[in-house]
């Protein structure tokens, strides 16, 4: 099961995409911490992928006006950027584990490439174990809930 875990810095969804990974579950951990600290954190490398060299330049610039006039119209194009960069950037997933409301752009990308097994169905009881992982993190864990593709309902229904 493909799961993408999205946040603006590491908070403790880093933690929840290493212990995912450490489950074998293949994880994509999307943010704008460097790999160098994500594998500090314990994240695997080949789970990482790192917005910074996208996002960069406007990061850099938004920390340096946080105390000026300029920090909050700064930080909603910051929030902005990141949510398009991910949605070009995430790949298609099962799973899409956000931590902040500012990833609606990436979540209907996602929902657009959701895949579905052979039979058209999700995992839910792999849902349901990641979600009471989740509760204990702080994360929110929600589905992305979307029609079957019309030739799999129509396999799955009879």
């Amino acid at each position: 099961m493909r799961i993408a875990v999205l946040a603006s810095g590491r908070l403790h969804v880093c933690g929840l995409a290493r212990e995912l990974a450490a489950r074998g579950r293949d994880v994509a951990f999307y943010s704008l911490v460097p790999p160098r600290r994500t594998r500090h954190f314990g994240l695997l490398s080949q789970c990482n992928r790192w917005l910074g060299p996208y996002v960069g330049p406007l990061d850099v610039l938004t920390r340096l006006a946080l105390r000026t006039c300029c920090a909050p119209g700064l930080r909603l194009s910051m929030s902005v950027v990141i949510d398009r960069v991910a949605a070009r950037l995430v790949e298609s997933c099962y799973l899409l584990i956000g931590m902040s409301q500012m990833w609606s752009r990436t979540i209907e990308t996602v929902r657009r490439r959701m895949t579905w097994d052979a039979y058209g169905q999700r995992d839910n009881a792999m849902i349901g174990e990641l979600d009471s992982g989740a509760r204990r993190t702080g994360a929110v864990v929600a589905p992305l809930v979307s029609p079957a593709p019309p030739a799999v309902a129509r396999t799955a229904g009879g």
